[in-house]
C-alpha cells in the first residue's frame, strides 16, 4: 500500500528502508530518511573504513521538484525460500 508523503504524520520511522516513488521517476527505488532528507539506498559501493555512502535524493520537506518523493511503501517480506533451502512438495 503506497502511503502520500503529504500526510506528513505517516512517514517512516527515520533509517527505515521503504519504496518511495518520485514526482517524474516510472520505477520505485529503495530510500530511507536520514537528518530530514530521503537518501538513496547504495549496496553497491564499496565503502572502505568509517566512511558513509549515501545518495541524497531531496529534502522531505523540501520544494516541489521533479526529485520529490510523493509516496512510499513499506517494503515486503523476501520469500521463504530465499532464507532457507527451497524445496518442492509433490
Amino acid at each position: 500500500m503506497w502511503i502520500s508523503t503529504k500526510i506528513t504524520n505517516q512517514l517512516p520511522q527515520e533509517g527505515q528502508n521503504v519504496f518511495i516513488a518520485q514526482a517524474y521517476e516510472k520505477e520505485p527505488m529503495i530510500a530511507c530518511i536520514i537528518n530530514g532528507c530521503w537518501i538513496e539506498k547504495c549496496d553497491n559501493l564499496e565503502v572502505r573504513g568509517n566512511a558513509i555512502a549515501k545518495t541524497t535524493i531531496a529534502e522531505v520537506h523540501g520544494e516541489e521538484s521533479f526529485l520529490e518523493v510523493t509516496h512510499w511503501a513499506p517494503l515486503i517480506s523476501m520469500p521463504r525460500c530465499m532464507s532457507a533451502p527451497c524445496t518442492i512438495e509433490e
